[in-house]
């Protein structure tokens, strides 16, 4: 059964006339008529009853009309979203985002894709680096931005920004008092560190951070607040009551944040512009009152296909 066959006797059931049929689907009457006999020698019987002034359905037409119909109108739904799918009028998107990232590095550049895109259908999964990770092979996110530069083989990481780290410290902490603190100070103290900072390169300024078991900068601070001591979390976490952020110098640890996508995965249509797109974003957060610009990262030119 072909396609074809199932639009010329659904032509002829809404005309009851070959000959009227043949027009509206701009092919000759023998050829309607080949197609149609076609079709009767598949299902076992004749649809119409042909009579030289009345064309009408035989039982076995009438019983196959409305499974002709769902398939035809199936098969016009589906062509139409493909369409829709192309021209990002239908734009399923999956992002992975490491959760100890905060939304507010997120806020515009979601913004821009909306913007872009008429009809974004966006999941956004946020979870640790590794279950995000593990998601992606399995095909279920299309792209993500995580911290780690630990991934396994087929992962393609490209750095897009950088973020600094501040201590956090309780109000009555000896550090509470300074404007910024030397990284050097932090070796004389009692310092918890998120999971991922003790995996990255920024580790070896701070051979003395001690794990805190959490990644999320509440948690660390309310872990700090209960110590008594400092902890490093990210300029763009927000302080807990009790808290307060100072920055560090001389130097300040860094985070890089990637985005990550899957070697020799087709992109579709709205994944290949997000990725374009997160590529050349501004990255920025608003930090309160004031607007901190995040240090962009050079993307590499061969990663840009």
């Amino acid at each position: 059964m072909e396609m074809h066959q199932i639009r010329y006797f659904l032509s002829v059931c809404d005309t009851l006339n070959f000959t009227r049929a043949a027009d509206r689907c701009h092919v000759a009457q023998p050829s309607l008529t080949r197609a149609i006999k076609k079709l009767e020698d598949e299902l076992g019987g004749l649809l119409f009853w042909r009579e030289r002034r009345s064309t009408h359905l035989t039982e076995l037409g009438r019983l196959m009309k409305p499974h002709l119909e769902r398939v035809h109108e199936a098969t016009h739904s589906a062509r139409s979203d493909a369409s829709s799918y192309r021209e990002l009028d239908l734009a399923p998107l999956r992002i992975g985002v490491m959760s100890s990232l905060s939304p507010k590095h997120f806020v515009e550049f979601f913004k821009r894709i909306k913007d872009e895109i008429r009809s974004l259908d966006l999941k956004l999964v946020v979870a640790a680096p590794n279950a995000i990770v593990e998601s992606m092979r399995c095909g279920d996110i299309d792209m993500a931005f995580l911290g780690s530069t630990n991934l396994p083989p087929r992962f393609i990481a490209q750095a897009v920004f950088d973020e600094a780290y501040r201590v956090a410290c309780p109000r009555a902490h000896i550090l509470a008092g300074n404007d910024e603190v030397p990284l050097s100070a932090l070796d004389r103290q009692s310092c918890l560190v998120p999971v991922d900072f003790l995996d990255s390169q920024a580790a070896t300024l701070l051979p003395s951070g001690i794990g805190s078991g959490h990644e999320e900068s509440g948690w660390i601070q309310a872990a700090a607040l209960r110590e008594n001591c400092c902890a490093l979390v990210l300029q763009s976490s927000l302080p807990i009551d009790g808290i307060v952020v100072r920055p560090v110098v001389m130097p300040a640890p860094m985070r890089t944040v990637s985005l990550v996508t899957y070697a020799g995965r087709k992109h579709t249509p709205a994944v290949a512009l997000a990725v374009k797109m997160a590529r050349r974003h501004r990255w920025s957060v608003s930090a309160e009152a004031e607007l901190v610009v995040l240090q962009p990262r050079v993307c590499d030119a061969t990663l840009a296909a």
